[in-house]
């Protein structure tokens, strides 16, 4: 069981840091010194990541803004 835990912790780690290096921006928690500023033109999006077969798929989805605007 634990090997398999730690299988899927590799697997969430390598989701979350190719999702990081795909967010071309800094917003929140989330920042990069090569990328310093919030960029809501193109990256106001839900990063979606998700395993197809043996690859990994990693799409934006946009916010839909219902109230409050950033």
């Amino acid at each position: 069981v634990e090997a398999l835990q730690v299988r899927n912790l590799f697997e969430v780690a390598e989701m979350v840091i190719k999702a990081c290096l795909l967010r071309e921006e800094s917003r929140g928690s989330h920042f990069r010194e090569d990328f310093p500023n919030q960029d809501n033109v193109n990256w106001l999006a839900h990063t979606v990541v998700r395993r197809e077969g043996n690859q990994m798929k990693i799409t934006k989805t946009p916010v839909i803004i219902t109230s409050l605007c950033p």
